[in-house]
């Protein structure tokens, strides 16, 4: 709907005529009608229906609230992987009414420069520690309530190395968790040598949303220090092997190795 400016000027002078009507005893009841009359005429002629103006349709999409951004477009590669290998082991984050946004580790290492923090789906033994986290999409009807979140790492052999479990609040929209606990890994004597593809796995309140694989490589430093351990060993031996002839101390302390 739109008013027209040409007739901006004759609305305007039909209005004061008719205000000047309305006062009593300055018209009679002829006058004024015909007053309202005119009034009402140059109103509806001064304005201009645009089509579409008064559609239904797209009224309720002026008033209503902006739809919001279907959860599916955020979803990264890592959780659909990860999604995908939960669904196959009969969970998924359909089981639990939630969306699994993503999902990944965070490596910490202190170096000369201080503590750094990455994510990605590549780690060695050398990084001090690795926490879980996850991202959860949660719809309005599976809100306000407490959930049970279980966060697991196995290394290559499929052996369980770090468990933890903490509830967490699911409020409405994207919620984001990260675990509480760490799984320390340098210097860690518990861990395997070598490395391999190692699993983390999610779940709310008993149902698995997503198993994550990732890479572990083995500690380059355990591999020096185990290196320089053997050359410090060989290098310091006591004394000739069993099989060795004698040597000269040895025959002067016990003349009978002679024979």
């Amino acid at each position: 709907m739109r008013l027209q400016k040409r007739n901006v000027p004759w609305l305007v002078g039909i209005g004061v005529m008719l205000g000047l009507a309305l006062l009593p005893g300055t018209a009679g009841a002829g006058l004024t009608a015909a007053l309202l009359g005119c009034g009402a005429l140059a109103l509806a002629s001064s304005v201009s229906l645009r089509p579409g103006a008064l559609d239904a349709g797209s009224l309720y999409q002026r008033l209503s609230p902006a739809p919001r951004a279907r959860p599916e477009s955020a979803i990264s590669a890592a959780a659909r992987e990860a999604g995908e290998r939960a669904r196959r082991h009969g969970g998924g984050s359909q089981a639990v009414a939630l969306t699994l946004l993503d999902i990944g580790l965070i490596a910490a290492r202190h170096g000369p420069d201080g503590m750094t923090m990455r994510k990605g789906r590549r780690f060695s033994g050398d990084d001090d520690a690795l926490r879980p986290w996850v991202s959860l999409q949660v719809p309005e009807h599976a809100a306000e309530r407490s959930a049970r979140l279980r966060f697991e790492i196995s290394d290559h052999r499929g052996v369980t190395c770090f468990e933890h479990e903490q509830d967490v609040w699911l409020r409405d929209g994207a919620r984001d968790v990260l675990s509480e606990n760490q799984l320390p890994l340098a210097g860690n004597a518990e861990l395997p040598r070598s490395g391999g593809e190692w699993e983390l796995r999610v779940s709310v309140d008993a149902l698995p949303v997503g198993m994550l694989t990732f890479e572990m490589t083995p500690s380059l430093r355990r591999r020096a220090a185990e290196l320089a351990r053997r050359q410090a060993a060989a290098q310091g031996r006591a004394g000739p092997g069993p099989d060795d002839p004698p040597g000269l101390e040895e025959l002067m302390r016990d003349p009978r190795r002679r024979e």
